[in-house]
């Protein structure tokens, strides 16, 4: 069932724009057997898992806290694929094996909560921003998210994910097929994401101002920040003053670095509003242009993400930053 919070938001798109009521439709429709679809559609995430061995597409990243500034609540993360030397890449590739095969084997209907979803559910979202912080502090604590797998990739013949018992997110009804480019995973067609507790997605906004979707299939809730887009400026400035390393303020669309982490509280502190949305399995997150975004995992999870363009998004689109070229 979809709360009235993303009631709300689905009647705001529609007074917004009038073609985003067909690609919200099928997915916001009752649902037929909802529990044999949330089933499905993760063992079919982990065949993907299991046929992609050498983690050449579920390739998880390693998180790590590279600067922090408890006072300000502000944090810089890193994130790895490779280790420095020779002995850092044999350790890496082995922590990359451990996690995959610990997802595969993972039962998303018996697992008993996390730390941070114990904590959000008996303490609130105030605490569980605290034990997340400690999470990613904690040094020789293990946060691995795979991000952008392109199920299509790993298996041309892979069965989509459905939203109901006949759509997936592939029949979205999106003007970015008109776009020049080819086919971008993530931007034309949707890729999945699937992290441990603790996993962290930096400030951003999407590629070229897009719209995006975010479903959440499985798994612990995700916890969302989200910036309104009139505040962009003044959201950038702030993280600016709060610490910024000299690479992410020389270029003019450092968000897309993502890593940057900060405290929401902080943010609301400086007249910057701040929406927190808390994302449990079949919800559905759905970002206007411009919207900035980030937040963590509560726990292990399975999520699918897609850009769209619709009428909303022609004039951010045209005005949007170039996307960002710098060096990882």
């Amino acid at each position: 069932m979809v709360s009235p919070l993303y009631l709300d938001c689905f009647e705001l798109a529609k007074s917004l724009s009038a073609d985003v009521k067909l690609v919200f439709l099928p997915s916001l429709q009752a649902r037929l057997n909802v529990e044999t679809l949330e089933e499905n559609n993760v063992q079919a995430v982990k065949e993907l898992a299991r046929k992609d061995g050498d983690c050449k597409h579920f390739k998880p990243l390693l998180i790590k806290a590279r600067a922090r500034w408890p006072e300000t609540g502000f944090y810089l993360v890193t994130s790895h694929d490779e280790g420095e030397t020779p002995e850092e890449d044999g350790m890496l590739k082995v922590l990359q094996k451990d996690f995959i095969d610990s997802f595969v084997n993972h039962n998303f209907s018996t697992s008993p909560p996390t730390a941070l979803e114990q904590v959000l559910h008996e303490e609130g979202i105030g605490p569980c921003i605290e034990k997340f912080y400690v999470q990613l502090k904690k040094k020789g604590n293990m946060i691995m998210y795979a991000a952008n797998i392109n199920p299509t990739e790993v298996d041309p013949d892979a069965p989509k994910l459905l939203t109901t018992a006949n759509t997936s997110m592939y029949d979205m009804v999106s003007y970015i097929k008109y776009l020049k480019g080819g086919k971008h995973p993530g931007i034309v067609t949707p890729t999945v994401y699937i992290g441990s507790e603790g996993a962290p997605f930096g400030c951003h906004r999407e590629d070229m101002s897009c719209e995006a979707v975010n479903r959440h299939i499985s798994g612990a809730p995700n916890i969302w920040f989200a910036v309104p887009p009139q505040y962009c400026n003044a959201f950038c400035n702030l993280l600016s003053k709060l610490g910024l390393s000299l690479g992410d303020r020389t270029c003019a669309n450092f968000l897309q670095h993502k890593h940057a982490i900060v405290d929401p509280r902080i943010v609301v502190e400086a007249g910057i509003p701040v929406h927190t949305i808390i994302q449990k399995p079949g919800d559905i997150v759905y970002l206007l242009p411009n919207v900035i975004h980030f937040g963590f995992k509560l726990g292990c999870s399975i999520s699918e993400a897609v850009n769209i363009c619709s009428r909303t998004w022609a004039l951010p689109g045209m005005l949007s930053l170039p996307r960002c070229h710098c060096p990882s």
